[in-house]
């Protein structure tokens, strides 16, 4: 089990590039590519199984609950909750380095993220709502069906006040960063435990940050690599 399908994204920018990234550090191997005779393991991700026809993956991991066709793999692994896998975390493995603790902001009290849903726009006025962001400094990090100014139009019509900077397409990078410093983080996605929400849980375990979710939900103990790992080396 040593190859992984390289999505087509920057490598530092794409949830699938960093769990390959993540695995192939833990279990050695590279990125799949034409001719290669090692086992796959394969990532879908966003309804997309991203393998050439006629190939077989030993086994898939997936990202959410879309779709797929049938893969016929000896080893499937789900990332939350899906039925028909073999195996299940209890949400995206994080790296060591996600769980890391860093010093609380000192430019900012919050950050809004997440890719927001279409359609979720009563649910993302309700999360400013009980976010409670009145006079804050806030970043706005957020992708998917609204931008940054719209959800700025929001908070503003949430709140009154706040001190506000939209980061214009922000990369993963920028937004992890904020996410593991802010004292609060409002995350704006489907959170369903996924990279962005899991990262945000972790640092929410600690006194003085709060999470504040689109859908409110239980807590949940994020997953980590190490869980994954041991799943493939079985």
């Amino acid at each position: 089990m040593r190859c992984f399908v390289k999505s087509i994204r920057n490598e530092w920018d794409s949830k699938l590039d960093i769990l390959s990234m993540a695995v192939s550090a833990e279990i050695g191997g590279e990125y799949w590519y034409p001719g290669s005779r090692e086992p796959l393991i394969a990532q879908a991700a966003d309804g997309c199984l991203d393998v050439p026809d006629g190939v077989s993956p030993f086994c898939v991991i997936y990202h959410d609950s879309k779709e797929y066709r049938d893969t016929k793999a000896l080893v499937t692994v789900s990332l939350g909750s899906r039925d028909g896998c073999r195996f299940g975390l209890a949400s995206y493995p994080l790296r060591a380095e996600d769980m890391c603790r860093l010093p609380i902001s000192v430019e900012f009290d919050a950050v809004i993220g997440g890719k927001i849903p279409e359609g979720a726009e009563e649910s993302v006025l309700d999360a400013l709502k009980r976010a409670n962001l009145s006079g804050a400094r806030v970043a706005i990090a957020v992708t998917g069906q609204m931008d940054g100014a719209q959800v700025m139009s929001f908070l503003l019509a949430a709140v009154g006040s706040a001190r506000v900077e939209i980061l214009e397409k922000p990369e993963l990078p920028e937004i992890t960063a904020l996410y593991r410093t802010c004292p609060k983080v409002i995350h704006l996605g489907d959170c369903e435990r996924g990279y962005l929400h899991s990262m945000a849980m972790f640092h929410a375990g600690i006194e003085g940050r709060t999470l504040v979710e689109r859908v409110p939900g239980k807590y949940f103990e994020p997953s980590t690599m190490a869980d994954l790992i041991q799943i493939l080396k079985r």
